[in-house]
């Protein structure tokens, strides 16, 4: 797992089983309140220093690189999930609209005065 950009490990993982067969296909760390609480705190005291216009491109690049990769995607919520291909897809497409919609809103003006971080320049 992650916690503020680094890598932590934990002394227990749990098995990730696909459901129809039961086949264990991955495993995750095992978090504890501590490691909780520790990203908690993290993101309570958290100063974002990115730019709206940045924010919008990793959003729209994450957008992006789900389209790209929408079949590989698809196919790990399968697996963990067993559900369908199709709903698999499906769940690609929403995250998709996701993105794209918060990429938009980055720089939404809704009449407030803002500093003028919409483009690179």
């Amino acid at each position: 797992m992650r916690i503020a950009g680094k890598k932590v490990d934990a002394e227990k993982v749990i098995e990730v089983e696909y459901p129809y067969t039961k086949e264990i296909i991955g495993t995750v760390p095992a978090g504890n309140a501590e490691h909780a609480k520790k990203a908690l705190d993290i993101a309570a005291n958290y100063n974002p220093k990115l730019t709206r216009y940045e924010r919008q491109k990793i959003l729209q690049k994450t957008a992006e690189k789900l389209v790209e990769k929408k079949e590989e995607i698809s196919d790990v919520i399968t697996h963990e999930l067993g559900i369908s291909k199709q709903d698999s897809l499906y769940e690609v497409g929403r995250a998709f609209d996701v993105f794209s919609l918060t990429a938009q809103l980055c720089i939404y003006d809704d009449g407030e005065i803002f500093s003028c971080d919409l483009t690179p320049h």
